[in-house]
């Protein structure tokens, strides 16, 4: 991970700290801000080493165990074809069921739409799409902060701007297909 970039992470974590006790509940909703740390284990045809991701969440509770929320994240992955680090961004919908959700600890379920696009190349045609389906628990230690861990698999199209012997973007985008991911996630989350 790039210097500027782990910089950058205790700024945004005590940023979103901050908030975790600021916001209302949305239209009567129960909300719910969380920060998640995850390994992305990149399918090996998308050419990205594994990275730790760094994730910001925030979701309402439309129904008794059942959330609704926006994901936000960024990844700094090592190419392996070019031997550079690239940063990708990300966002999602995601939604988790939890079967338990009064409990102090409950087992969930989710699903979520994800999509990816490459720092350098930020438009509309390198952003790619994926559908993720995950499993996990969460504890509640104490009322209103969770912890949760989750096991995410995403089938997801990279699309990226190729680039020549000397690393210039051609222009021209090059498309993998659908290829399979894993994460693996744990992170904190504040319900008010």
């Amino acid at each position: 991970m790039r210097s500027d970039t782990r910089a950058r992470i205790p700024i945004s974590l005590a940023g979103a700290l901050l908030l975790l006790g600021a916001l209302p509940s949305f239209a009567g909703h129960p909300l719910q801000l969380g920060v998640t740390a995850a390994h992305l284990d990149f399918d090996e045809d998308i050419r990205f080493e594994d990275d730790l991701l760094l994730t910001l969440e925030g979701a309402a509770e439309l129904l008794p165990g059942w959330t609704l929320g926006v994901e936000l994240g960024r990844v700094t992955a090592r190419d392996r074809e070019r031997d550079h680090l690239e940063d990708l961004l990300l966002a999602g919908i995601r939604s988790r069921y939890a079967f338990r959700p009064q409990r102090e600890w409950s087992p969930w379920v989710g699903a979520a739409v994800s999509f990816t696009v490459f720092e350098d190349a930020p438009d509309l045609d390198s952003v790619s799409e994926g559908f993720d389906l995950g499993a996990g628990g969460r504890f509640e230690p104490v009322p209103d902060w969770q912890l949760r861990a989750g096991f995410w698999v995403r089938l997801q199209t990279i699309k990226r701007v190729e680039v020549d012997a000397l690393g210039v973007p051609t222009g021209r985008r090059i498309e993998t297909g659908y290829l399979w991911s894993r994460l693996f996630s744990l992170g904190v989350a504040r319900a008010f």
